[in-house]
């Protein structure tokens, strides 16, 4: 009796491990309303336009081929896995992460731009938007400052971190309309690790020769010792064109302080933005840090008369 080879082949699934990993919908009180470079809505699109393609990957390639590890060193439209080569204790709850990228590779990010780290936790899959600190043209790896929290969701993966180890991330994404001289001065406000897009962009004005943009920058961390990234904003400040103030919450006296470092015993607060802003011709604000902080004063912002204008990464 011959054989009946017309049997149906048996239809492909997608796991239940993927049907997990669906992103979850933002809800309404999770976003800010005020015009963020990238929106957690915008976000949630990607994510769930990434989690459909990878999910017709796996109905074609089969369970664990979710990530597209060919092509470029990163993409902003997809996942790809990258190995944790470093991790450097900066504070007691931050530290700077570098990983590889293969070949001598280089993410190439522009100014303003930022990565998405992905990651599954408790069965969720949480997301978080880090800026590398890195150089741009850096090869073979990237670094990011992350601070965790006691509570934090992606704070609890980033707590089982292991030099070794791989992680999830795609990008670069975002952007700062950014030319030469378009504003006369620039004042920046940048909380704990927010400061990283504010050193992006004072790399950017002052490795060019021709930008005479003044930009002074408030940075508020709890204490003087802690501040991050602190030599490289040394550095930076060596520029004619660039002064920082920092505003320390939990310190009412500073001893020791380097010397040409200016330093303000307090947050930063409508007062003090108000002082900062009346001092420059309607300068260009940029805010970063957490959402309650940004939106404490992008409301002060709307809240003003002049025609002042900022970005919030």
């Amino acid at each position: 009796m011959a054989e009946n080879n017309n049997k149906p082949l048996p239809q492909a699934t997608i796991s239940e491990e993927m049907l997990a990993r669906k992103p979850r919908q933002p809800t309404a009180a999770e976003c800010c309303g005020d015009g963020c470079a990238v929106c957690v809505y915008d976000i949630y699109a990607q994510e769930l336009t990434i989690w459909e393609n990878e999910c017709k990957r796996e109905l074609q390639y089969g369970s664990g081929r979710r990530e597209l590890q060919q092509g470029s060193v990163i993409s902003p439209d997809h996942y790809k896995l990258f190995v944790l080569q470093k991790i450097r204790k900066m504070t007691e709850c931050c530290s700077k992460y570098t990983f590889a990228i293969n070949d001598f590779g280089s993410i190439g990010y522009g100014i303003g731009q930022h990565l998405i780290m992905r990651a599954s936790v408790d069965g969720e899959i949480v997301t978080r938007q880090y800026t590398p600190v890195s150089l741009p043209s850096a090869l073979g790896f990237f670094e990011v400052i992350i601070k965790v929290y006691p509570t934090g969701k992606m704070s609890k993966y980033i707590r089982t971190l292991k030099e070794g180890c791989s992680v999830e991330w795609r990008g670069p994404l975002g952007r700062l309309d950014y030319k030469p001289n378009m504003h006369k001065h620039m004042l920046m406000l940048a909380a704990g690790t927010g400061i990283a897009p504010m050193v992006q962009v004072l790399r950017h004005i002052t490795s060019m020769d021709d930008d005479y943009t003044m930009v002074h920058l408030l940075f508020g961390m709890a204490k003087y010792r802690d501040i991050y990234l602190k030599d490289e904003l040394d550095e930076l400040k060596r520029f004619w064109n660039v002064s920082i103030l920092y505003c320390l919450s939990d310190e009412a006296k500073v001893q020791d302080i380097k010397y040409g470092d200016e330093v303000h015993c307090g947050e930063i607060d409508e007062e003090l933005f108000e002082a900062e802003l009346t001092k420059r011709s309607i300068p260009h604000v940029l805010l970063c840090g957490p959402s309650a902080f940004n939106n404490r004063f992008v409301k002060y912002l709307k809240s003003r008369t002049d025609p002042v204008t900022w970005h919030v990464f």
